[in-house]
């Protein structure tokens, strides 16, 4: 049985060197959480890009949907009239890398580098495009193999068609519990208990995607934050397998429940197909308990 361990949703991006303007809003820059240096261009304002490696990674987080517009400049050193073609990668949450090619561009007719001690000229930019799905995610990102120097602007337009969760009940009767989100105004929210032998039973007969936040659940006596193992059946066949984190979480307690502590909350999104289905959401360890709450985008069709 295969394991994915899942803190957050884990699906698959994909590029694109053409952008559909419709379907988002404008743009903002966004700073990468983690980078290798800073480069200053200058033109009829001061613009921030950041170094890219071959080794070294350029992280972002974002929050999706949306589309992150990669602008990418070569520094052009000497006599150099146009940078060579080269390759971008990137790697959403850890996931499989994709590669995106990029042609020689001529000398920036507009802009120069702030610092006299960077020799040369930037290129005029090339343009990459990384599709981000719903939930929060970590973007890597690598120049390839070459000896030319890449610099990267990063602009994040957010979808305009945002998810639209809509709570679902389980079919069969769960124990509920209210929780307390200390940093909303100790807003409440209704979970549903599961264990191993008490399921959570979901009736479809359509195809959408599913937001599921489920938190392990602590004992006063056992507090070790040890991983529970979600496993989601259809027939009684595992399709899907999550290990979920079990440490303590600082941001949410039960309203009511005193034997118990709710853990961190663990995301996933679960796209459903076509057709009539039954699906089942259990713990595989008998002894534990966990709290879970599904929503249903209401907004889309999954193909």
């Amino acid at each position: 049985m295969k394991v994915f361990t899942l803190f957050f949703a884990l699906l698959f991006s994909t590029t694109s060197l053409v952008f559909g303007q419709k379907s988002t809003v404008k743009g903002k820059k966004i700073k990468p959480k983690h980078h290798v240096g800073i480069v200053r261009l200058q033109g009829k304002k001061s613009l921030t890009y950041y170094a890219l490696s071959v080794k070294e990674r350029t992280e972002l987080l974002v929050m999706g949907p949306g589309k992150i517009e990669v602008l990418l400049r070569v520094r052009l050193e000497d006599t150099t009239k146009s940078s060579l073609p080269y390759v971008i990668q990137h790697v959403l949450d850890d996931k499989k890398m994709k590669v995106d090619t990029l042609k020689g561009e001529k000398v920036s007719k507009h802009l120069r580098f702030k610092s006299a001690k960077l020799k040369g000229k930037p290129s005029a930019a090339g343009k990459v495009f990384i599709h981000v799905p719903p939930g929060q995610h970590t973007i890597k990102l690598y120049k390839g193999d070459t000896d030319q120097k890449v610099h990267a602007e990063f602009k994040y337009f957010k979808d305009k068609n945002q998810p639209n969760w809509k709570n679902i009940m389980p079919s069969l009767p769960l124990d509920t519990v209210r929780v307390k989100y200390l940093n909303k105004k100790n807003s409440t929210v209704k979970f549903h208990r599961i264990t191993n032998e008490k399921k959570f039973v979901l009736n479809t007969a359509d195809s959408t995607q599913l937001k599921i936040i489920i938190k392990a659940e602590l004992d006063f006596k056992d507090q070790s934050g040890k991983p529970v193992i979600l496993t989601i059946k259809e027939k009684g066949n595992t399709i899907k397998s999550y290990k979920i984190s079990g440490e303590k979480s600082q941001k949410t307690e039960y309203v009511d429940e005193k034997k118990l502590i709710p853990g961190n909350s663990n995301v996933i999104y679960l796209n459903l197909p076509k057709g009539t289905h039954t699906y089942e959401f259990s713990l595989e360890d008998k002894k534990k308990s966990a709290i879970i709450l599904i929503e249903k985008n209401t907004k889309i069709k999954t193909k």
